[in-house]
């Protein structure tokens, strides 16, 4: 980040222990004011990391939830934030580092800023107690006797104009079932939507009446494909295959209309109705001020 921005690294260490264990930061623990990024850190033990691709994700670490006072402003699975971030970041910046596997960044910001002023116009919204949830895999004992989590967080001196609002909601969807439909609400304005692609043959999404996104042409098993991909012309690169999410994101600010903006999706047999599968999130800012 830019010399506009600060990074601290003095936020209370967590020990993860058990399976499906939540950890929490709360203000006294953390800043919020200020805030445009937190980064989390795993300290490992002398084994070896968890199953799969590392530390986070299935195995690891595989939620996140942060509140301003009482109101949730971001709660993903590590599966849609890698979507997200991918998405909205110019220079394809992972959540997690490709290399060792054992940090990640949680960004408040705009990723997509051309600038480092429009970047960090977006950042937690000043004067609200900051609470953040991490919470490792309910199925998976973490390597060995556990391990410890460090956070940090880059503040910005710029005030903030915008927040964001990044949550997940259950669709309640079935497998081998055809247009089906969850309708959107959440307050602010709309910049994206991070959606399922296995097992989904023919997804659309309308916000106020128009069909922003329609890839409802084929029914073929490869139609997921494509849904996958059809923003690729956006990011340059495709995400992660493991994750199977895609995230969608809307070139004009608008609100949702209530009613008249909805996700439909088709699935087939491969349809998963697992937590953080059957879920979209949906991405709003709100004006500050």
């Amino acid at each position: 980040m830019p010399s506009n921005a600060q990074f601290t690294y003095r936020g209370a260490q967590k020990a993860v222990t058990t399976a499906g264990q939540t950890v929490t930061w709360t203000g006294s623990e953390i800043q919020g004011t200020g805030v445009v990024a937190y980064v989390l850190s795993i300290n490992q033990d002398a084994g070896t990391a968890t199953t799969n691709s590392g530390w986070f994700g299935t195995g690891g670490i595989e939620s996140f939830r942060l509140k301003a006072g009482a109101n949730t402003i971001l709660d993903l699975s590590y599966k849609q934030m890698e979507a997200y971030t991918q998405r909205y970041s110019s220079s394809n910046m992972r959540a997690m580092d490709a290399q060792d596997q054992l940090t990640l960044c949680i960004p408040l910001y705009f990723l997509d800023g051309n600038t480092a002023e429009q970047r960090y116009s977006c950042g937690f919204p000043p004067g609200l107690e900051p609470t953040l949830e991490v919470t490792q895999d309910a199925g998976t004992v973490p390597d060995n006797d556990g391990f410890t989590i460090d956070i940090g967080w880059w503040v910005s001196r710029q005030v903030p104009q915008f927040s964001p609002t990044i949550a997940r909601n259950a669709l309640g969807f079935t497998a081998s079932t055809t247009n089906q439909q969850f309708n959107l609400t959440q307050d602010g304005l709309m910049r994206g939507i991070i959606m399922p692609t296995l097992g989904v043959s023919q997804a659309k999404v309308r916000l106020g009446g128009v069909d922003v996104f329609d890839a409802t042409g084929q029914t073929a098993a490869t139609q997921g494909n494509m849904i996958y991909g059809s923003q690729v012309y956006k990011q340059g690169t495709l995400p992660p295959t493991t994750s199977w999410h895609t995230c969608v994101n809307f070139d004009t600010l608008q609100p949702l209309s209530g009613g008249r903006d909805f996700v439909q999706l088709s699935t087939d047999a491969n349809y998963s109705t697992a937590e953080f599968d059957d879920e979209v999130a949906v991405y709003t800012v709100t004006r500050l001020g």
